[in-house]
């Protein structure tokens, strides 16, 4: 009997282990292939990780954003954005003749699922607010990986709680026979 009790007692911890939530690394690439001047406005895209279940079913430790851009004059370029649960970094700009690109970082990916990034390209150099020097680059890729963990589910919770019920039942009434057969017992 006492066999079949440690047997139950293992399957129910097992059973409540088995529903803990891993985190997963999941990935977002977009291959745009579009060409940004210094004349157009911006170009808006998104990155969409509600297919993963953010921001209802899981949640976002942190992300990273990688943009690969190709330039007629400087070749490949590769911006990386780094995100965590509190605030949002540009890791590289791209430095050019002492023009130095800067980037905005504004994300709610954290609490919706969804990062819009909006890309433009300055103007080397203008006269009287006009642009005589316009840049072209091209988007190549566009790369958002993010460390996800899943929220557990009510029934994980409930079965969790089932389990540690069971174990303090079955404490519960190993303590009540021992304190009996001690009772019982003749003194020697």
């Amino acid at each position: 009997m006492k066999a079949m009790k440690t047997l139950i007692a293992a399957a129910a911890v097992a059973l409540c282990a088995s529903g803990a939530a891993n985190a997963s690394i999941v990935t977002d690439t977009l291959y745009p292939l579009k060409t940004i001047t210094t004349a157009t406005s911006p170009y808006t895209y998104w990155h969409d990780l509600t297919d993963n279940g953010v921001p209802g079913s899981a949640t976002v430790n942190w992300a990273s954003l990688d943009v690969y851009l190709a330039d007629p004059l400087l070749g490949n370029e590769k911006v990386t954005f780094k995100f965590n649960g509190t605030n949002a970094t540009s890791v590289q700009n791209v430095p050019f003749l002492g023009q130095n690109y800067t980037f905005g970082v504004a994300t709610s990916l954290l609490s919706t699922g969804l990062l819009q990034v909006a890309l433009s390209v300055g103007c080397n150099g203008s006269i009287f607010g006009l642009c005589w020097n316009q840049q072209t680059v091209t988007l190549v890729k566009s790369e958002l990986t993010a460390d996800i963990t899943p929220i557990p589910e009510p029934a994980t919770l409930l079965t969790l709680g089932a389990g540690l019920l069971g174990l303090g039942a079955v404490r519960r009434r190993h303590a009540a026979r021992s304190t009996e057969q001690l009772g019982t017992a003749v003194p020697a």
